[in-house]
């Protein structure tokens, strides 16, 4: 039975004593509450009428004093105050008629309605008239007294109603007042019983509580807490007391298991493959593996008390102790090998570490491995942009003297029964003249590299000496190379030491996968030189060995090719004489590169030509053009072209005509600085059947320039950026001045600039200037 009126019961009934007197103090003060909030309402209705009867007095007031200003000046100005009292004072008097009230004060407010609506009337019947008898003024004050007293009679009653509020109001305030403080005062005195029953019952428990707490928390197991007081303190106790008895049966297990783990550590710190230590806030090692022992190589019992000297170690080491944070791999130099190196905090309760922890690794091999495979990706890409085969050869050699550190390297090139040097760097003017021609079949490591297949690898003077007199006390040590593709020995890379030197298997792959990505290349490059130069004879076949001489006209034509390539561009021009005094220009773009645009090329061109001779018109040429195209019958070949028709007048200047087939017009700049393009539009050959093309005659003077130009002029920039025919002019413009020659050079410049220093397109200008 004691358990039921423990501690929760205590509270629980202080509480419920709490809230009852709460409750009923609440329910008093609510009560007080309604019961002004009810009074409240009458109270308005008093105020309202109060109100309402003084506005209707002042305005019967005014009413009245109107009436008498009229009658003593009657005019306008006096009459709208009276007009103003008639129209106000009606709504006044029903706003006091709506206010709720007794059935005595609405009698009186009806009389009052009906007095003063006889007053108005009788004030309205008089105030026209322009005399007034006494009689009449004695009925007006007697009319206007009659209201006056409705009105008094009105105030006092709601004045007295007024008062009644007031104090009705007083006296429940008066009440709620007593209420409260009853109310508080008994809560206060409940609270401070409740307050010294929570003391006894809970404060002093709790202390008992937060004691054995402290105990516990230094260690001391032993301590333990009477078991006395409310029901749940002593539950609390006895399970603290059966706490502190796990607790002291926990420690002296995990002592056990502590000196199991230390056992279970010493084993790993002895037979671990990393290198540990423990270091103390001195740095001082306390404790050092084997392995570590063996990486400095000095015994594990001589480190302990010495000092931790390499300067990154001890820069790591100091980080832990000052910040209590751990600091990886730091990577570590000792006697030519690379280690990688962790350093951790040691804690025995606080904060700040009381040793440090390290774990190293030799990570030599793993270092060489990474070195290797980027030095091999650093040459792959010099490799890969090597172009020509002197490319390649110089970056071969820059590569191999990186890859091993080698004093001076050479590559050189089978060239029928001799190897010719390609590139070198390094070596001194003696070795160049030495390696600038090797017979195959002389004694050299070079010329036995390339007839065996196999590497020759020299490690030191005496081997030298040994198998190559005639380079002994020249060459210490070397490697040569024979580089390799598709079972074509195409050369030799030859590296050369000024000391001895032994390459272990590592450097030998690393070597050997460098020449043969050199063989690769340099295939590759061979390949590319001769397609290269079969395309510039092909291209070179497709335009005039020479531009004729035409006297009176300074003429230059160019065709700068675009990014270098083994592909026939597709611009063309040609300059021929048709009779005498009279020449042929054509300039042309040919869809596509390659084969099939070089044909179509010379077809043009011959077309051109043939049509030229017989004496046609451009636009009949281009017309005989048109026709020799679609006659091929290849689907998807067409091309832009200009023909035009130079004539030598008398006078020393050219009659000009031109046709054009969907070509960028030319541009003409006249001896007065003026440049414009000539107004000549026409299709795409080799598309329809009947392309739109018509003459276009101009004349050039002396001082006058012509400039015809093909697309890669304009669009050299594009996408970005897009020459206008207009920038065309200007860029004529400010060539004024040169040479036919420096004009055409200038296009070719802007062209490059445009393109940011590359010429993706084929460029085509030709210029003609009359002198």
């Amino acid at each position: 039975m004691r358990r039921s009126w423990g501690l929760r019961f205590r509270v629980l009934a202080a509480a419920g004593t709490i809230a009852v007197v709460a409750a009923i103090t609440f329910a008093v003060l609510l009560a007080a509450l309604v019961d002004q909030q009810r009074a409240a309402g009458p109270a308005r209705n008093t105020t309202d009428a109060l109100v309402g009867t003084q506005r209707v007095y002042r305005l019967s007031l005014d009413l009245q004093s109107a009436a008498r200003g009229y009658l003593i000046a009657p005019d306008q100005i006096t009459l709208r105050p009276f007009e103003a009292a008639q129209r106000t004072l009606p709504p006044a008097v029903d706003a006091l008629a709506r206010v709720p009230n007794t059935p005595v004060q609405r009698a009186r407010i009806d009389r009052l309605q009906r007095d003063l609506a006889a007053y108005r009337s009788f004030l309205a019947t008089i105030v026209g008239r322009e005399r007034v008898t006494a009689a009449q003024v004695d009925e007006g004050l007697a009319r206007f007294a009659a209201v006056r007293d409705v009105l008094e009679a009105i105030e006092r009653d709601e004045l007295r109603e007024q008062a009644d509020r007031r104090a009705e109001s007083a006296a429940l305030r008066e009440r709620a007042i007593v209420t409260a403080s009853i109310g508080l005062a008994v809560l206060l005195a409940l609270i401070g019983l409740i307050s010294y029953g929570a003391v006894r019952a809970v404060v002093i428990p709790v202390g008992r509580l937060q004691r054995f707490a402290r105990a516990l928390g230094a260690r001391r197991y032993g301590a333990r807490l009477p078991e006395a007081g409310p029901p749940e303190t002593v539950e609390l106790a006895q399970a603290f007391n059966a706490t502190a008895v796990s607790l002291e049966a926990a420690e002296a297990e995990l002592r056990r298991i502590g000196e199991r783990h230390l056992a279970e550590l010493d084993a790993v710190f002895g037979e671990a493959p990393l290198g540990l230590a423990f270091v103390d806030p001195e740095l001082r090692y306390l404790r050092v593996n084997e392995a570590l022992a063996r990486m400095n190589g000095r015994p594990a019992a001589a480190h302990v008390g010495e000092r931790v000297g390499h300067p990154d170690a001890v820069a790591a080491l100091e980080r832990v102790l000052a910040t209590g944070t751990a600091v990886l791999d730091v990577e570590i130099a000792v006697d030519g090998r690379r280690y990688a190196a962790s350093y951790f905090p040691v804690r025995a309760g606080g904060d700040a570490p009381v040793a440090v922890g390290a774990a190293v690794s030799d990570i030599e091999a793993r270092r060489q491995a990474e070195e290797a495979r980027e030095r091999l990706q650093h040459a792959t890409a010099a490799l890969a942009a090597a172009v020509t085969a002197p490319d390649v050869a110089r970056a071969t050699v820059t590569e191999a003297r990186a890859t091993l550190e080698s004093d001076g390297a050479a590559l050189l090139l089978v060239r029928g029964e001799w190897l010719e040097l390609a590139a070198v760097e390094g070596l001194n003017p003696e070795a160049h003249g030495r390696l600038a021609q090797v017979p195959l079949d002389a004694q050299r490591p070079t010329a036995e590299a390339v007839r065996t297949g196999r590497a020759v690898h020299v490690r030191d003077a005496d081997e030298m000496r040994e198998r190559f007199p005639v380079l002994a006390g020249k060459v210490p040590a070397l490697v040569a190379l024979p580089l390799v593709a598709s079972g074509e020995t195409l050369g030799v890379l030859l590296i050369d030491f000024t000391r001895p030197r032994t390459l272990d298997a590592s450097a030998r792959e690393l070597l050997e996968t460098l020449a043969a990505q050199c063989a690769v290349a340099l295939a590759r490059a061979q390949l590319y030189e001769r397609e290269r130069d079969v395309a510039q004879t092909l291209q070179a076949s497709l335009l005039p060995r020479e531009v004729p001489a035409i006297p009176g006209l300074d003429l230059d034509a160019r065709l700068n090719a675009g990014a270098p390539g083994i592909d026939v561009g597709g611009d063309f021009y040609d300059v021929f004489a048709i009779a005498p005094g009279a020449w042929g220009i054509a300039i042309g773009d040919v869809c596509g590169k390659g084969v099939d645009a070089a044909a179509l090329t010379a077809l043009a061109r011959h077309t051109v030509r043939a049509a030229a001779v017989q004496g046609l018109a451009p636009s009949a040429v281009l017309g005989a053009l048109n026709r020799a195209v679609l006659a091929e019958g290849r689907p998807g070949q067409f091309l832009t072209a200009i023909f035009a028709r130079v004539v030598a007048r008398a006078d020393g200047g050219f009659a000009l005509t031109v046709a054009c087939g969907g070509h960028p017009p030319p541009v003409l700049l006249d001896a007065s600085g003026t440049a414009k393009p000539l107004d000549v539009k026409g299709t795409l050959l080799g598309v329809l059947d009947d392309p739109h093309v018509q003459d276009v005659t101009a004349a050039l003077e002396r001082g006058d320039t012509l400039l015809l130009y093909t697309d890669g002029l304009t669009e050299a920039g594009a996408p970005a950026v897009t020459m206008s025919t207009e920038q065309v002019a200007e860029l004529l413009r400010s060539a004024r001045g040169g040479s036919a020659a420096d004009t055409a050079e200038r296009c070719l410049q802007a062209a490059a600039r445009a393109g940011g220093g590359v010429v993706r397109d084929d460029v085509a200008v030709v210029v003609g200037q009359v002198v």
